[in-house]
């Protein structure tokens, strides 16, 4: 089953084009759907815990299911599966482009890629609006949502800071 993990985290990094949130629902169908090895509420859980740190989302969610399936071999091994096609493909990449930068297919590819990683956005915006729903209520997750969008757009405070404050109201709400 080890090798099935590290199988399905190369195939999600050779296939995937984006960044974090391209991946959270690749591994969402692969360590939900496919694998079952975190329950839907389970991985919202992670996603959340995951993008608070820093780093690149989808090396931590590899590394965790990792860890959280075959302890230090799984998680070694995981994180190994997410992080060397990259470096291989980045090579490449940087070899081509660097080759084909100007040339008119290679404007056309990204012009085209920009509506998809929209639509991968709201996609993900959409089932995480959702889970917070069920969880909260319509109202409470409204108002976590306003204050928030409020805070970091007219405010400008650090996101950081946001951040810590809902997990201060989450720790708050729970023990009360």
């Amino acid at each position: 089953m080890i090798w099935r993990l590290v199988l399905e985290i190369l195939m999600i990094v050779f296939f995937t084009f984006g960044g974090g949130a391209v991946f959270i629902p690749m591994f969402e169908k692969t360590l939900v759907e496919s694998l079952g090895i975190f329950t839907p509420v389970t991985y919202t859980s992670i996603i959340a815990v995951v993008n608070s740190l820093p780093g690149v989302t989808g090396g931590k969610i590899a590394s965790y299911a990792g860890f959280f399936s075959y302890g230090w071999i799984g998680f070694i091994l995981a994180s190994l599966a997410f992080i060397v096609p990259g470096i291989i493909m980045m090579v490449v990449a940087y070899k081509f482009v660097n080759r084909m930068k100007q040339s008119r297919i290679m404007k056309d590819i990204s012009l085209y890629i920009k509506p998809i990683v929209v639509g991968i956005f709201l996609s993900i915006i959409v089932k995480f609006l959702d889970l917070s729903i069920q969880g909260l209520g319509w109202i409470e997750g409204i108002v976590i949502f306003v204050v928030a969008f409020y805070l970091l757009d007219q405010k400008k405070v650090q996101p950081i800071l946001v951040i810590i404050m809902a997990i201060i109201y989450g720790v708050i709400k729970i023990n009360i």
